[in-house]
């Protein structure tokens, strides 16, 4: 896209950087409504959370607004999915609130709740509509020493069948094997061995039938393994014995050709990024929000837009996350060029626990969630998914100056100028600039010309 703008200036000199990301971090739904452990699903503009009335644990859908985030209603609670589930929390009866699923015939919602007999299981609920929801139970474990617990839940429209994780153990934070099964054949015991439960979840690779985790290869050692729940075969992808590894993510790197690759929180303080180089697996990247205050990261959230992958994430001040009493919310962002890689902070900046960041994308940008204790907020992630340029013009006692609009990682953009608008009359203006999140400037002085014309292209960098 360009714009043309008429100013009756000529252009001389290069300025600085100036204006930087601005957060808008709101409250929404109700105060006093508890919106425990959220997710978020962008295909449908909602989100399924958990929370009780008079003691009893309930599973809601809330319609969202794609255009600002916001609840439709004023309070989110749009559809009763299920009632009585398990208690939520480290000491509770799961770790894990509803998720959502997917798969080529539609989406669902996954959650924890006590059989019969009073044993939590995995259960699935469908048709999600006001008078049509279906619910089922998936599991079937013995009890009462040992529950399904924790759940998570792979979301992938290219494959025909939803496939889940869960911990049989008795409580959320006890040990216990670790287990897939497919909603097909629920009941089936399909262990993961040698999962590292401190790891978190595994993470399912996009358009297989396969997932990676982190797995002990000694009593105090850890690698990446990838594992495909067809051959029940895997087999050890990185070589960073030294490293402790949790929160894996597989993912198609844009910025690397839509390479597969993966991402995992590295010795709790970087996000580390491993590419096939053509030797094996090896890290590329580290990411961080370079906080020293705050230096731990925990629950990363990917997302991507204009051919670079994003991760949302909490720092906090505490390598448990049981024990931190602050957290604040970054964007952090890949992209091939390394000198220009975002880490900015998307919350409002005050002291606070927040924790738990989630996703939405929107009709034109990326929304981030996350927890205040039982209040939900979200804030603009900054990053949109067509972003568009624009150059302005200022002025004061000091001079004139041309404005870019907040530039974003994965484009670059090139002021260029035009004494008549004719085809071919357009040279650039300054050098190239490499999207990095912020706005630049161009001061400009008075000439002796009777107009002068500028204008603002931007190139996708990984189209």
């Amino acid at each position: 896209m360009r714009i043309a703008l008429p100013i009756f200036l000529t252009a001389i000199s290069l300025a600085s950087v100036h204006a930087q990301f601005v957060p808008d971090d709101i409250q929404v739904g109700a105060t006093g409504v508890s919106y425990s452990d959220p997710e978020f699903h962008s295909g449908t503009s909602r989100v399924v959370f958990q929370n009780s009335s008079a003691g009893v644990p309930h599973v809601w859908i809330g319609e969202l607004n794609p255009t600002t985030g916001a609840f439709v209603s004023a309070n989110g609670q749009d559809l009763l999915v299920d009632t009585a589930i398990a208690t939520l929390g480290p000491t509770a009866q799961t770790n894990n609130g509803p998720e959502w699923g997917e798969d080529s015939a539609g989406v669902a919602v996954f959650y924890s709740k006590p059989d019969g007999l009073g044993v939590p299981q995995v259960f699935r609920a469908l048709n999600l509509s006001a008078g049509n929801v279906t619910v089922t139970q998936m599991t079937n474990v013995a009890g009462p020493s040992a529950w399904a617990t924790n759940a998570t839940v792979r979301q992938d429209a290219s494959v025909p069948t939803t496939k889940f994780y869960y911990r049989y153990a008795a409580g959320p934070e006890a040990t216990g094997p670790s287990r897939w099964a497919d909603e097909t054949n629920p009941t089936a015991v399909n262990a993961l061995l040698g999962f590292n439960t401190g790891a978190f979840a595994p993470s399912w690779i996009p358009g297989t039938e396969e997932l990676v985790y982190s797995r002990f290869t000694s009593q105090t050692t850890t690698e990446l393994y990838r594992y495909s729940t067809t051959t029940l075969t895997g087999s050890i992808i990185t070589s960073e014995p030294t490293v402790v590894k949790r929160n894996i993510i597989a993912f198609r790197a844009p910025e690397f050709n839509n390479e597969l690759c993966y991402a995992c929180v590295a010795d709790g303080a970087g996000l580390a990024i491993y590419r096939n180089l053509g030797s094996g697996y090896s890290r590329v990247a580290t990411l961080s929000a370079n906080s020293a205050a705050l230096p731990y990261i925990y629950s990363p959230e990917l997302f991507q837009a204009g051919g670079v992958t994003y991760f949302a994430v909490v720092m906090q001040d505490s390598a448990n996350y049981l024990t931190a009493t602050e957290g604040a919310i970054y964007a952090l962002g890949l992209g091939a060029d390394a000198g220009n890689r975002l880490a900015h902070r998307i919350d409002n900046g005050t002291a606070a626990n927040r924790f738990e960041p989630e996703l939405l994308i929107g009709t034109s940008e990326v929304f981030v969630y996350f927890n205040v204790g039982g209040t939900l907020r979200r804030a603009r992630s900054g990053i949109l998914l067509s972003p568009k340029p624009a150059l302005s013009v200022e002025a004061d006692s000091l001079g004139a100056r041309l404005k870019t609009n907040l530039t974003q990682p994965g484009f670059t953009y090139q002021i260029e100028t035009s004494t008549t608008l004719g085809t071919g009359s357009w040279t650039n203006f300054g050098s190239a600039i490499h999207g990095d999140g912020l706005a630049h400037e161009l001061s400009i002085n008075a000439g002796g010309e009777p107009r002068r014309f500028y204008r603002l292209r931007q190139i996708q960098d990984n189209p």
